[in-house]
């Protein structure tokens, strides 16, 4: 399959204004918008494979508040003591969160980018790749993802308050490890048998990285949650 590279407006388009993500000035992360609402994620996603990727009802509506969380952390904290910024938390919550303006593509590189750092079996896949592929193809992806981790925010206490569905997305391995689960689900089902090796090596991967073992052929409802396997 061949990917085509993304076509990026003029450089006399809005897109390279001062307000830009795409700009080459930084900026501080309190200057950030929030995701307006005629946002299309495809114009800001510098991956090609984000193309024809679209936010839509509960996935649009946890991206939006993961965004809105990683903004008011970043106001908050960042006017009043200076940490984020002496510490380079403000480089994590714009890496992981705000440069992203779809859960996909937030996803695809964050979990994506701490499998390719871990890569035991796997070095040099591209593992941003494969998660953007399957998302593309299958969008309900990212809608089970936004379930599993609203999921994890109503049962779990201590996900009630605090960074709240931020703080899930960030930190929680259990929902980390059923978005990978998904992708190697979907590769499982609809790649033939090629898919089927990245489902195995997602599978494999997922488990050392994340400590939870979930064979790509099982499937998964929304508002999953991963058990303990029986000692």
């Amino acid at each position: 399959m061949h990917l085509l590279r993304p076509s990026l407006p003029r450089a006399s388009s809005s897109l390279f204004s001062r307000t830009s993500p795409l700009s080459s000035r930084p900026r501080p992360l309190s200057a950030l918008p929030a995701e307006p609402d005629c946002v299309d994620p495809d114009e800001y996603c510098p991956h090609a494979l984000a193309r024809g990727i679209k936010s839509k009802g509960v996935e649009r509506a946890v991206w939006t508040e993961i965004r809105e969380g990683a903004i008011a952390q970043s106001r908050e904290q960042s006017w009043r003591t200076l940490d984020l910024q002496d510490f380079g938390v403000d480089n994590f919550l714009q890496r992981e969160v705000l440069k992203h303006y779809s859960l996909a593509c937030g996803l695809a590189e964050g979990v994506g980018g701490k499998l390719a750092a871990n890569a035991r079996i796997g070095g040099g896949v591209d593992y941003e790749k494969v998660f953007l592929s399957a998302f593309r193809a299958e969008p309900d992806l990212c809608t089970s993802v936004a379930s599993d981790i609203l999921r994890f925010k109503e049962v779990d206490p201590a996900a009630r308050g605090g960074q709240g569905l931020l703080g899930v997305y960030l930190f929680y391995k259990g929902v980390h490890a059923l978005a990978c689960a998904r992708v190697a689900g979907h590769y499982w089902r609809r790649r033939g048998e090629a898919g089927k090796l990245i489902a195995r090596l997602l599978q494999s991967e997922g488990s050392d990285m994340y400590g939870v073992d979930i064979h790509p052929g099982a499937r998964l409802g929304d508002g999953a949650l991963p058990l303990p396997a029986p000692i």
